[in-house]
């Protein structure tokens, strides 16, 4: 598929691909004085070799972009239905989900993007020739899309847009979205913004990540983490920031007397760094919070499936709450702080009661004494069960595979 771009256009986007190039230039000097810079720009880069493997896949390939690891994990029921047909490959820009890809064993072929510049995506596309690039929902960087869109059909999944965010926000994204081909949204008044001149574009699927929850659940034959142990209770408190740790600790101290059952917290911290791991060994051991604390990448989901509960990060965290599905598709109550608002499924889950928020360490403490006393019930599963089924309609849907069969049922 070719297409042109014009002057205007080819001209901003080289300019904006130069300052990409004074970026890494900057990164490469302070290199030596960093590790973690050191491992971005080491581990960043496609082998020619590997391109040269796409590039004589003799079944086409389909290329997945996905921003960090969130993305992977909605991209991943769509991967295992079209590698019937194609040969997957999925890049990365954010390094910590390069890593995620790594600790789970992704047996898909997986790199970690160089940079946003068009010169770097036009040596992927040339080489490659993809039939299709998928994009799933917050992956809109220009290089990609003004690059992608000359070679192949460009195509966004997972898209939604929240009526109560910024104007610009909106104006930004629906700028991008007209350089799509197919656009796959996740539905309901999220997507109440997303019409006019995209309309002929759209289609209301679902979120592809409700089905990957569903098939998570299925494929966890048995936890990959050594059992819990039974004889107590177990809060996961998984993906955690500070703020989630610190209540967590406050609240616990204040009910403990109260507390019927002998509670224990498996702390799964977001930031797996040693300084913020020493930090936090520091913070729980003089707390009295009886505790396990998980360094590995990757566990979160075992951990949740062996759970009694659950606190959810990111709540009190400018980004928002991380994925809420994954321990609320196991039927165990789900509570996380305010900060809900940027993830559709959760704003649902609250609405429905099965998430519950908390402010503060009184709230908190509150809520754990309900869910002590047998006051708490969940039902996850149930309402993600409703919701699946996106994976079905974006491949029932998809142009450039609709010639190939019904493959994927």
């Amino acid at each position: 598929m070719k297409r042109n771009i014009n002057p205007i256009t080819k001209l901003l986007l080289g300019l904006y691909s130069l300052s990409w190039e004074g970026f890494l230039l900057t990164l490469r000097l302070l290199a030596p004085f960093s590790e973690k810079i050191r491992f971005q720009l080491d581990s960043r880069g496609i082998p020619s070799s590997d391109l040269m493997r796409f590039a004589d896949s003799k079944n086409g390939t389909v290329i997945f972009f996905c921003s960090s690891a969130g993305e992977l994990e909605q991209c991943l029921p769509l991967v295992g239905q079209l590698e019937k047909q194609l040969t997957p490959m999925i890049l990365f820009f954010s390094a910590s989900g390069y890593r995620y890809a790594k600790s789970i064993d992704l047996h898909h072929r997986f790199f970690l993007i160089r940079s946003d510049c068009s010169w770097d995506w036009r040596s992927i596309l040339r080489a490659t020739q993809p039939k299709m690039v998928i994009v799933s929902r917050h992956g809109f960087w220009p290089g990609l899309i003004f690059t992608a869109r000359l070679y192949s059909t460009l195509i966004a999944i997972n898209v939604s847009q929240r009526p109560g965010s910024g104007k610009l926000s909106g104006i930004t994204k629906q700028f991008f979205l007209k350089y799509f081909d197919e656009i796959y949204l996740s539905g309901g008044r999220f997507s109440i913004r997303f019409q006019g001149d995209l309309k002929p574009k759209l289609q209301i699927s679902g979120d592809t990540k409700y089905d990957r929850a569903i098939q998570r659940k299925t494929e966890l034959s048995s936890p990959t983490v050594p059992d819990l142990p039974e004889e107590h209770p177990w809060l996961v408190l998984g993906s955690a920031y500070p703020d989630e740790i610190r209540l967590t600790i406050e609240a616990y101290q204040s009910i403990k007397p109260q507390l019927e059952q002998a509670w224990k917290v498996a702390v799964l911290p977001h930031d797996l760094s040693a300084e913020n791991m020493n930090s936090i060994k520091n913070e729980l051991k003089g707390s009295g919070l009886p505790h396990l604390l998980e360094g590995r990448l990757g566990l979160l989901f075992s951990y949740y499936s062996q759970a009694q509960a659950s606190i959810i990060g990111g709540g009190f965290h400018e980004k928002g709450v991380h994925n809420v599905l994954e321990a609320a598709v196991f039927d165990i109550p789900v509570f996380s702080g305010p900060s809900i608002d940027a993830e559709p499924e959760a704003f649902e889950l609250e609405e429905k009661g099965i998430l519950k928020i908390f402010s503060s360490a009184q709230e908190l403490a509150d809520l754990w004494l309900m869910l002590d006393s047998g006051r708490i019930h969940a039902s996850g599963l149930e309402f993600i069960r409703s919701r699946s089924g996106a994976t079905q309609i974006i491949l029932n849907h998809l142009e450039p595979i609709k010639d190939e069969g019904d493959f994927a049922r």
